[in-house]
């Protein structure tokens, strides 16, 4: 017997019409909530990192011990990678951090000084390998949708909408698979002043290798 006909059969013993059944069958098919989201977390170890530089545009440097991101003018990209987890159902990716070890030298110095030194993120748009990766084979452009910034400095690189656009566009197939990330170092030239500086980070190869860090939550919150 149906769920509908169950309640309209119960209540018409306690003389409900039938039609108070069907509204009532329904409340109760409303009321019964989707899958629940049980907010989390996860640690996630880079699965590679590497630099890419426009002065020596066949060098491979996937083992080295560094990555680099440059502005002044920008001549170094860098790609991170990881294994992108899947977000319960019923939840949403709330915030998410690559963090990381390293110095920025040149200026503007700290990084958050005026005019701003900082590292503009990317999805990646193609596939590419920590152990061959070069400027000459390196994907061009981005994945889907544009950067996200932020300073660049030793500590936690907010890479929250980055992600979150990850996820809709997998999703969506406008990015047909997950490639990592892609930075590249980015200021503005504000009253004449041309900042230039150097912004290096260890690498997964060293003693503080970087690490994501990912949280999600109810849809919406």
């Amino acid at each position: 017997m149906s769920k509908k006909a169950v309640v309209a059969a119960v209540l018409a013993v306690a003389g409900v019409t039938a039609s108070c059944a069907v509204v009532a069958s329904d409340a109760v098919s409303a009321a019964i909530p989707g899958p629940l989201c049980i907010p989390g977390s996860s640690t996630l170890p880079l699965t590679a990192d590497a630099k890419v530089s426009r002065r020596h545009p066949a060098r491979h440097y996937g083992a080295a011990s560094r990555w680099k991101v440059n502005y002044g003018p920008a001549t170094l990209r860098s790609f991170v990678d990881f294994d992108l987890p899947t977000i319960p159902t019923g939840c949403a990716l709330t915030d998410a951090t690559l963090e990381v070890t390293g110095d920025e030298s040149g200026h503007p110095h700290p990084a958050n000084a005026w005019p701003g030194a900082y590292v503009n993120i990317y999805l990646a748009s193609g596939r590419w390998r920590e152990s061959g990766i070069t400027w000459n084979d390196m994907p061009p452009g981005y994945g889907c949708f544009g950067d996200f910034k932020d300073y660049a400095s030793s500590g936690d690189l907010t890479i929250t909408t980055v992600l979150q656009n990850a996820y809709r566009c997998l999703d969506s197939g406008r990015l047909k698979h997950w490639n990592g990330l892609k930075l590249k170092g980015w200021s503005p030239t504000t009253n004449g002043r041309h900042p230039h500086w150097r912004f290096a980070v260890d690498s997964r190869e060293s003693g503080h290798p970087p690490i994501v860090h990912i949280s999600w939550g109810l849809s919406g919150t």
